[in-house]
């Protein structure tokens, strides 16, 4: 069984308040706040809908059980790098892993994570493998693709407009947007 938990968010958002202020057309700060969260929550959304970070965050994976098959899928992307690493067989011994020895398969989606036979079945080795894992397309809003933004921005306008959270929006106004980049559970 697979888990992941976001253990280090992203440090900006894929749009800026002032980009959503002039793609709403407002010109006061009165709301600046609700857009502010606003912005969070809809970046939040095409991230869930997409199953892509969009700016660099690290999730936390962790395999209760060693995998029958010599990779494993990753439930996001675009990978960047595997920061962290260790196994561990009971509650308190923590081994650190060898990240040299894991391989992030190219081209792939959804990505995979190539594993060392010693992290396989049968189960002899580690009982636990958690990996901290990178993901996003960068630091910098300039490398998402400009169909994401706008999907964000386009979410934020809804969500203002109706006055609430952008996850209790239907996403019908933005597939053509994010169909591209959706990422199928094998």
């Amino acid at each position: 069984m697979l888990s992941i938990k976001l253990i280090m968010p992203p440090a900006i958002e894929p749009v800026t308040l002032d980009e959503a202020k002039t793609w709403l057309k407002l010109d006061t700060s009165e709301d600046d706040a609700t857009l502010t969260r606003l912005i969070a929550s809809a970046r939040q959304m095409v991230e869930q809908y997409t199953r892509r970070a969009l700016i660099t965050q690290t999730w936390r994976l962790n395999l209760v059980k060693p995998p029958a098959l010599p990779f494993i899928i990753l439930p996001k992307a675009p990978v960047q790098q595997v920061v962290n690493g260790f196994t561990q067989s009971d509650a308190t011994t923590q081994v650190p892993l060898d990240l040299s020895k894991l391989w992030l398969e190219s081209g792939t989606e959804p990505p995979r994570l190539v594993l060392p036979s010693s992290l396989m079945m049968p189960v002899t080795g580690p009982l636990s493998l958690t990996l901290d894992i990178q993901f996003g397309y960068g630091d910098q809003p300039a490398r998402i693709p400009e169909a994401l933004k706008q999907a964000v921005l386009v979410f934020v306008a809804q969500a203002y407009e109706q006055r609430c959270a952008a996850s209790v929006l239907p996403i019908d106004h933005i597939a053509g947007l994010i169909a591209p980049f959706i990422i199928r559970r094998i």
